[in-house]
């Protein structure tokens, strides 16, 4: 991270996701805006450079990227080495998917004037082409064009666990999911959409049916962490897994995080769910592990935690289907 960020809990107003965003997203407008002709000019037949943080080895990483990204030729720098030298691997041209976290305040208007400066951190992987170097007498100026973002989760569990309420450069060892398994469904994602210059918004409601068919007889793999409450001022219990997806009645198994990803990290094809919290908006969705693709996504205003009503809508949706 080039910036020492700290961020107290007081209010909910902590941008935590985990999404897919092939194109321009729009957070405000919760939308995605498709790359332009332009820039696929510009990141065509260029090598990518990953800057990624030290959480993994070069080894692991470049095995997880073989197997998802075929968009174009790629190399692995650390998040340190990339920090410490941007003259060095910055130039203009150059393409990146850098691991970072940013404050940023984002200015609401609306005619009550209830809402104005709310403050976010983005936790994310971002996906850029270098436009313009602008050397200056105290910095330089990097002008870049952003077409993809992947974005990160905090594991409040754990955060609640260690006592911890801020953060200070924020660490992948908070993020629910900056594992490998999902890092390799996302990078699929992302590969193939560049690939077909296709827009992926993480926004979008999705319910497939011809999918969402085979679930009333395959298992739904549900991670063990939906059963957390979003941090906010307390600490407060985690809830009863059992009860939480009760209404689900087609065949489910809960799993740990690791289990999963050792899944998808084996080739297995099954259907996960995973729960993200994008400040007030929650999104529930359900994942191919095989492809990466969502078969079920379903963005709700105003709500903080997993409920057994989301349970129950997911039921419905799939006994439909």
């Amino acid at each position: 991270m080039r910036k020492s960020i700290t961020l107290f809990f007081l209010c909910l107003s902590f941008y935590c996701q985990s999404q897919v965003y092939c194109g321009i997203r729009d957070y405000v407008g919760e939308k995605t805006k498709p790359n332009k002709d332009q820039v696929y000019e510009k990141i065509k037949g260029s090598k990518i450079l990953f800057v990624l943080p030290n959480t993994f080895t070069d080894e692991e990483y470049n095995k997880v990227l073989s197997e998802s990204w075929k968009f174009s030729e790629y190399e692995v720098v650390s998040l340190k080495s990339f920090n410490e030298n941007l003259s060095k691997y910055l130039k203009v041209g150059t393409v990146v998917a850098e691991y970072t976290g940013v404050l940023s305040t984002i200015n609401y208007t609306n005619p009550n004037k209830m809402i104005k400066d709310v403050a976010y951190i983005f936790i994310d992987l971002q996906f850029y082409v270098v436009d313009e170097v602008k050397p200056g007498k105290k910095e330089t100026a990097y002008i870049k064009s952003y077409f993809g973002d992947i974005s990160f989760s905090p594991d409040y569990g754990r955060m609640r666990k260690d006592g911890v309420f801020g953060f200070n450069n924020i660490t992948p060892k908070y993020l629910r999911n900056f594992k490998l398994g999902y890092l390799k469904n996302y990078l699929t994602v992302m590969s193939n959409n560049l690939s077909s210059k296709t827009l992926y918004d993480g926004y979008a409601e999705v319910s497939k049916e011809e999918s969402l068919r085979n679930l009333k007889t395959k298992t739904l793999y549900i991670p063990q962490d939906v059963e957390q409450k979003n941090m906010g001022l307390f600490n407060r219990e985690d809830k009863d897994l059992n009860k939480l997806a009760a209404d689900y009645q087609f065949p489910k198994e809960f799993i740990s995080i690791d289990e999963l990803n050792k899944k998808i990290l084996a080739g297995e094809e099954i259907y996960y769910l995973f729960y993200n919290q994008d400040n007030s908006k929650k999104i529930i969705s359900v994942t191919n592990s095989k492809t990466g693709e969502k078969i079920y996504n379903v963005l709700e205003r105003i709500s903080y935690s997993v409920k057994d009503k989301d349970f129950s809508k997911l039921n419905k949706t799939v006994s439909k289907s």
